[in-house]
C-alpha cells in the first residue's frame, strides 16, 4: 500500500495495517495506535491517562506506525487486499461514493423514489461487504 497524503485515506491503511500486524508491535505501540487511530484520542489524552510525556505518545505512535509500514513492505498482505478492493471500488472510499449516489436519488426525487430499486441498490452495496462475496 503506497503512503497518502489524504489524511482519512491514511486512518483507514493504519487501521487495516493495525489489524493485519498489529500483534508484531510492542504492547505500548499496539495500545497507543488503537487509542489514537481507533479512538480518535489525541497524544495528550493518551498521555494524561498513562502518565506519560505527549513526546512519548508520539514516538510510539510514529514508530508503531513505521512498523506496520515495514512489516507490510515485507509481507504485503493488506496491499494485495488493498488492490483487489480498489480494482472493484470497495474502498472505504468507493463504498462511501455507492452510498452517496443513492442518498442522492432518493433526496432528487422523493416524490417518485421505488423503494424496490432503492432496496436492490442498497443489498448489491451490503452484499459487497460480506466476506464471502469480497475479493478473493
Amino acid at each position: 500500500m503506497a503512503k497518502s497524503t489524504m489524511p482519512e485515506v491514511r486512518h483507514h491503511e493504519v487501521c487495516l495495517l493495525l489489524d493485519a500486524y498489529g500483534s508484531l508491535l510492542t504492547e505500548r505501540q499496539l495500545t497507543f495506535l488503537r487509542h489514537y487511530y481507533e479512538e480518535d484520542l489525541t497524544f495528550g489524552e493518551i498521555a494524561t491517562d498513562y502518565g506519560v510525556s505527549r513526546q512519548a505518545v508520539f514516538d510510539a505512535v510514529k514508530h508503531g506506525a513505521e512498523g506496520l509500514e515495514q512489516f507490510e513492505e515485507a509481507l504485503g498482505l493488506v496491499g494485495s487486499g488493498w488492490s483487489a478492493w480498489e480494482a472493484v471500488d470497495q474502498t472505504p472510499q468507493g463504498l462511501s461514493r455507492s452510498l452517496g449516489k443513492i442518498c442522492e436519488r432518493i433526496e432528487g426525487r422523493s416524490d417518485q423514489v421505488d423503494l424496490r430499486v432503492i432496496l436492490r441498490e442498497l443489498k448489491v452495496v451490503v452484499r459487497s461487504l460480506e466476506p464471502e462475496s469480497g475479493v478473493d
